[in-house]
């Protein structure tokens, strides 16, 4: 009994080090996307595709549960870039806001 619990110890103890890794790896690659407006825009689509800022909730139940889901998916890839470069996702979302103000000036000339 008290080796099973040394080695599920030991077990536990090299998935959170492995975890970790994985994480910083992670990070390091977001860090990378936000210095790059190829990478920015990347990112502003996969939050796109997340319905981040935007509620999920309509008059269908079931159609509300599904973009919950895809809002949950958005909250979770902001929550990432957030940790990993807020400074970058400031500048990210600066950069979209500005792009859709020069939009809106064509579009009323």
């Amino acid at each position: 009994m008290e080796d099973e619990d040394v080695k599920a110890r030991a077990q536990h103890k090299k998935a959170v080090k492995e975890q970790k890794v994985q994480d910083e790896s992670i990070d390091s690659v977001l860090r990378e996307l936000t210095k790059l407006p190829e990478g920015k825009a990347f990112i502003w689509w996969l939050l796109q595709i997340g319905k981040f800022g935007e509620v999920p909730f309509t008059g269908n139940a079931l159609t509300s549960s599904f973009m919950a889901g895809e809002l949950n998916v958005g909250m979770q890839v902001y929550e990432r870039v957030m940790r990993a470069s807020p400074e970058g996702f400031l500048e990210m979302m600066k950069d979209h806001f500005l792009k859709v103000q020069v939009k809106e000036m064509e579009d009323a000339e």
